[in-house]
């Protein structure tokens, strides 16, 4: 693979594949496999994918070339299905067009996991990130997971303008009352505290499916887990069962191991405090990637999370003062 570019709204890839000798099929079977990455793609919430082969020359492209290029046995257009009708079409920009927007969950609780945290001179404390569900709005008291620090949002920016509301799908900067930098980081979550509030996980059960590891995985094993925007090792606590990864019929209890196209039901138990979800109540917090040895080893979505109280102490709230 060439590489691949994430669509802006995170629900489109274009897998980019570099021509061979001309009308010569591209090899989508070396190196990083292409059904891996069909996997790695639909477990992250991406569903529209477009594969976009560029062919090389050896020699100056010439009107000959192009021609010739035009009779290549692979290409044959595309066609998708829409409400509307159908739409055919050759080029990347007709795919582009004819992508749906993606669904948002404006009605769900607010979940905002943290790209960046940031102090502005004359503002204070300035969290950024994306909002993924519900929506937030200047005078609401938000909750932050896994710190369970609580504070009232001031103001609300996206591209330097100030919002009376903000949407799923915004990027946005907020700025909060009395809570330091310091007690705020990229991968916490921030959330309505009067609307079913974030927090953090005891320990979470996940369907995974092993893509790439030279081994065996047995109970124990500790990747880091890429979830959201959070980089937490995570321990293989237990190996409940392997599954069908495509019936999902159970093929195995407490299995001993796992190796590379393994699927299983799993449990694992965060190293350090982490914010996760349900895959099927907050879809972006309940998915993730298994990352060791420099690379993604697995893939899997979140079944069910217990959960730390929620109970705040004096001692944090202290700790969050701006003294």
């Amino acid at each position: 693979m060439g590489g691949n570019e994430k669509g802006a709204a995170g629900q489109w890839t274009q897998a980019r594949q570099p021509g061979q000798r001309l009308g010569q099929q591209p090899d989508l079977t070396r190196s990083r496999n292409w059904r891996q990455r069909c996997i790695f793609y639909e477990t992250n919430g991406i569903f529209a994918k477009t594969r976009l082969c560029l062919q090389a020359f050896r020699d100056t492209c010439s009107s000959s070339a192009w021609e010739s290029a035009k009779m290549m046995s692979w290409f044959k257009g595309w066609q998708v299905k829409r409400k509307e009708g159908f739409g055919k079409g050759q080029t990347l920009l007709e795919v582009l067009d004819s992508l749906l927007p993606p669904v948002r969950l404006s009605n769900k609780p607010l979940r905002l996991p943290l790209q960046d945290v940031y102090k502005i001179g004359g503002v204070g404390t300035v969290p950024v990130g994306k909002i993924e569900t519900g929506i937030l709005k200047p005078g609401m008291t938000v909750s932050f997971a896994p710190t369970n620090l609580s504070a009232e949002v001031r103001s609300i920016e996206m591209h330097h303008e100030p919002l009376e509301v903000a949407f799923p799908g915004y990027n946005i900067g907020f700025n909060v009352k009395n809570i330091a930098v310091k007690n705020l980081r990229r991968g916490h979550v921030a959330g309505n505290s009067r609307n079913d509030p974030p927090a953090a996980a005891a320990h979470f059960i996940a369907q995974v499916i092993i893509l790439n590891h030279p081994g065996f995985i047995r109970a124990g094993y500790s990747p880091v887990i890429d979830c959201h925007t959070a980089h937490v090792t995570c321990q293989f606590a237990e190996l409940y069962e392997k599954i069908d990864r495509r019936s999902g019929q159970k093929l195995e209890d407490s299995p001993s191991m796992l190796k590379s196209g393994d699927s299983a039901l799993i449990r694992l138990i965060p190293r350090k405090p982490m914010c996760v979800e349900r895959f099927f109540d907050f879809p972006s917090l309940g998915r993730f990637a298994a990352r060791d040895l420099k690379q993604t080893v697995a893939v899997g979505v979140i079944k069910s999370v217990e959960k730390k109280s929620t109970g705040s102490t004096r001692k944090q709230v202290q700790k969050a003062l701006l003294i």
